[in-house]
């Protein structure tokens, strides 16, 4: 376990890491993707959508990330939203206007 020192530090580390990435070069940010990812970035992310997902992973990293119950949560709503999209974008074909709201438990097309 880390003391408080410690702590400490990698906090601090984490900070300078971040503010790094404020005056980064779109390559220099395309390298740091690489080296945290293991990926290619995206193409068409934007420099700042860069910055934010590089300074996530740096405190996902140091501090540790979602937990799993989270995780699950997360992953439910995606599918639930995935499920849905398809007939959202149906219905915005036909005849009728259609938007979706955003409930506390599940998504629910109105069409008007």
């Amino acid at each position: 376990m880390k003391s408080g020192t410690d702590n400490h530090s990698s906090e601090q580390q984490v900070q300078r890491e971040i503010g790094n990435l404020i005056g980064a070069s779109r390559t220099r940010l395309k390298e740091t993707w690489r080296s945290l990812y293991g990926t290619e970035a995206p193409e068409r992310m934007s420099e700042d959508h860069l910055k934010r997902a590089i300074a996530y992973r740096l405190q996902e990293r140091a501090f540790g990330g979602l937990n799993p119950a989270t995780r699950r949560l997360l992953e439910r709503v995606a599918d639930e939203v995935t499920c849905l999209w398809p007939i959202a974008n149906s219905a915005r074909k036909s005849d009728h206007s259609a938007e979706l709201l955003f409930g506390r438990r599940a998504l629910k097309l109105n069409s008007r």
